[in-house]
């Protein structure tokens, strides 16, 4: 039974969307970041629960430095909670459960404890099969960025890419319009970037089409460090390249292996040309098709029966 933590307006359609798709008769309270968040005061007739927690701690805080945050343990540390007295009544909630699962998408490794999962948010396609290898180095776009101003690093990274195109000599398209004659016009290696805000959405299938056109997908940290295209939409046709973190996925990302990460902010291009480039016949079309394979497990049936499902009724 799904019980919202938020009685409310406001709670994410995505998790919501989710949870939608899990059948238990377990109590699974969702929480997610919610701009006057009200406690559901249906919860305390509870003392079991398992909590799906997705709540982000905006794009500049360190959780490596925090630790892990979880209602009912250590709330206070976390200066997103305070001045809204709701959010404190949901932690003691929390707090007095007598049993609890707890699954965190912003959980460290370090902090990954029976009863402690991660949770991330899932592929809602299904990937189509891969190219062949002829295919796959064939495809006219090196590396695609798509993004919205979450998060300053992405904004610094499609400038640095546009920096880069003189540094490196390929030519870059920021206009989803400009697309197709981009591609028919311009010589040489080629790079897209597109900024695309919240208040002017582009359906996802039409980014995926250009995704998979691309070798390279570029998912850069948000308002956390996970991204939804990080685990459900680059890798879902394409190499995701996504920052190196200290988080617990459902199902790992492991550089060099069905993934490209990078280390430090500044050194994206760099990083990329070097997969671009530098790497052995046949490596970077590997590590596509394994991204593509660990995509395919988030796909929203298969993360629910095989992931979520037996932590939720185990």
């Amino acid at each position: 039974m799904i019980i919202p933590s938020h009685s409310g307006y406001g709670m994410d359609g995505s998790v919501m969307k989710i949870c939608a798709h899990i059948n238990t008769e377990k109590i699974v309270v969702p929480v997610s970041r919610v701009e006057n968040f009200v406690f559901n005061t249906e919860l305390l007739q509870y003392k079991e629960a398992v909590i799906i927690d997705y709540i982000e701690y905006s794009w500049d805080w360190d959780l490596t430095k925090s630790g892990t945050h979880f209602f009912g343990k250590n709330t206070k540390l976390f200066p997103i909670f305070k001045g809204n007295d709701e959010w404190r009544k949901f932690d003691d909630w929390v707090g007095g459960l007598e049993k609890v699962t707890y699954l965190k998408r912003e959980l460290l490794k370090r902090d990954v404890a029976p009863g402690i999962h991660p949770i991330d948010y899932p592929c809602w396609v299904i990937p189509p099969e891969p190219d062949t290898e002829e295919q796959f180095y064939n495809r006219p776009i090196n590396a695609f960025f798509f993004w919205g101003r979450s998060h300053e690093a992405r904004v610094q990274l499609h400038g640095n890419i546009w920096r880069g195109a003189s540094e490196y000599g390929y030519s870059v398209c920021d206009n989803i319009h400009y697309i197709q004659a981009f591609l028919d016009e311009e010589k040489g290696d080629k790079w897209v970037t597109l900024n695309i805000p919240h208040y002017k959405r582009v359906d996802i299938s039409t980014i995926l089409t250009i995704n998979g056109m691309s070798k390279i997908s570029i998912a850069m940290p948000g308002a956390g460090m996970k991204t939804f295209r990080g685990t459900g939409e680059s890798p879902t046709n394409s190499v995701v390249f996504m920052k190196e973190d200290e988080l617990a996925y459902s199902y790992p990302w492991d550089d060099f292996v069905n993934c490209l990460k990078f280390r430090t902010y500044g050194s994206e291009l760099a990083n990329i040309q070097f997969a671009l480039n530098g790497f052995d016949d046949g490596q970077l079309y590997q590590i596509y098709l394994n991204g593509v394979q660990n995509c395919r497990k988030y796909q929203i049936e298969n993360y629910v029966k095989d992931y979520l499902l037996p932590i939720i009724n185990g």
